[in-house]
C-alpha cells in the first residue's frame, strides 16, 4: 500500500485491488484449462492491467481423480484499475474464454473482489467498486 503524501492523491484509490477467480474443474480437465488459459486469456488479461499474483491447484496432487480447484490471484491498480479491467470484461475473446470454461472445464465458478483493510476508507470515499 503506498503511504499517504498528504497532498490529496490518495482520494485517487491508487491502493490495490485484489481479483480473486476460483474454478472448480471437472475431473481430468486441468492441464487444458491451463493449456488454454496461458495461450487464450491470460495475455489479455494482463493487457487490461490485471498482474497475476497466483496460481494455485486445490488438493496440491495430480495423484488422484478428484475435481480439482484452480485459484486465480490478480492485482489491479486501485480503482482506475479496476474499472480498466471491468468496461473490457465484455470483449469479444473474454466472453468466448469464459463461455469455453463453462462449456469444457469447469463445474462451477466465482469471482471476488478485495482490498487490505487499510484501504478500505479510501475505497469507501471512492464509491462503489463491486460492479
Amino acid at each position: 500500500m503506498a503511504e499517504s503524501t498528504g497532498d490529496g492523491d490518495e482520494a485517487a484509490g491508487s491502493d490495490p485491488i485484489f481479483v480473486i477467480d476460483e474454478l472448480v474443474l471437472r475431473d481430468g480437465q486441468l492441464d487444458a484449462f491451463l493449456d488454454a488459459f496461458a495461450s487464450d486469456y491470460r495475455p489479455g488479461a494482463e493487457a487490461r492491467g490485471q498482474r497475476l499474483l497466483h496460481l494455485l491447484v486445490s488438493p496440491p496432487t495430480r495423484a488422484v481423480a478428484l475435481p480439482q480447484t484452480v485459484t486465480l490471484l490478480w492485482q489491479l491498480d486501485g480503482i482506475a484499475g479496476f474499472w480498466g479491467m471491468r468496461s473490457q470484461n465484455a470483449m469479444e475473446d473474454v466472453i468466448a474464454f469464459w463461455a469455453d470454461c463453462d462449456a469444457k472445464w469447469s463445474t462451477s465458478r466465482s469471482r471476488r473482489l478485495a482490498a487490505t483493510p487499510e484501504a478500505l476508507p479510501l475505497l469507501d470515499a471512492a464509491g462503489r467498486v463491486n460492479a
